[in-house]
């Protein structure tokens, strides 16, 4: 009984932790559209972890420099990645760092690799970016930022609305 009335109960009402509800109020915030419509999110920075995160180029610096390496040996692999940062640089998501950076605004290098999949049909690379690499102070980009709630319906909801039928 005590699941039916969990799931039956007002969407409404939340039971969020404090860091959560942080989150939230954080995005609802600072949740912007640009003029071509797209949807603009500023990272949830926990203010305590942030002037600890510490120094990590050197470990994406040594990951790009295996990678350099590495991309040569496959041609098309090397094309695809190279198209990939490309248009990730057209598409305004990443520029080059020397135009940021200040102690108000530390420098972050976000370590990354190309994902092969030879058999996809649509996308045969995905570049995977690694925000758990941890900084010099040991804390990672993913610790220093908040958690916020899970907004989803689960699997069990979603399967019992799927089965009601819409009254007429």
């Amino acid at each position: 009984m005590e699941k039916f009335w969990k799931i039956e109960e007002d969407p409404s009402a939340t039971n969020y932790s404090p860091n959560e509800t942080a989150c939230e109020e954080f995005f609802q915030r600072t949740v912007a559209r640009d003029s071509s419509g797209r949807y603009m999110v500023r990272l949830p920075f926990k203010e305590t972890v942030t002037q600890r995160l510490g120094d990590n180029k050197k470990s994406p610096l040594h990951r790009f420099r295996l990678l350099e390496n590495r991309l040569p040996r496959n041609a098309s692999i090397a094309q695809q990645y190279r198209d990939f940062m490309a248009e990730y640089a057209q598409l305004g998501h990443m520029a080059p760092l020397s135009d940021f950076g200040d102690e108000l605004h530390p420098k972050y290098y976000l370590p990354h690799h190309p994902v092969i999949k030879e058999s996809s049909t649509t996308t045969k690379l995905r570049v995977v970016f690694d925000a758990s690499s941890k900084t010099s102070s040991g804390i990672s980009l993913n610790d220093a930022l908040l958690v916020g709630p899970v907004v989803q319906d689960d699997l069990r909801s979603i399967v019992m609305r799927s089965r009601t039928h819409k009254s007429s």
